[in-house]
């Protein structure tokens, strides 16, 4: 799912969930990998999230992998948690 727009809720997936540059959220996610070049306001939970250039995640993550890339930003905490292999 890739979202460019505007989306508010709450979303739970096994696959990707990923917000464009102009993509803003205000949403809980539950999803297998989080991507974001765009604004996430809100908790995350997922096996991998990354944070490429312009991204910005406003909330906590839960993650067994953490990735920010210059330019992107983590306004929250962070629990690194153990993958199961």
């Amino acid at each position: 799912m890739r979202i460019d727009g505007v989306f508010e809720g709450d979303v739970e997936i096994a696959g990707v969930f990923a917000v464009g540059p102009g993509g803003r959220t205000a949403a809980t996610i539950v999803a297998g990998k989080v991507m974001t070049r765009g604004v996430v306001r809100g908790n995350v939970r997922a096996k991998d999230v990354h944070i490429g250039p312009g991204g910005r995640i406003e909330g906590d993550v839960y993650a067994d992998a953490l990735a920010i890339d210059d330019g992107g930003a983590l306004h929250g905490g962070v629990v690194m948690e153990e993958g199961d292999g």
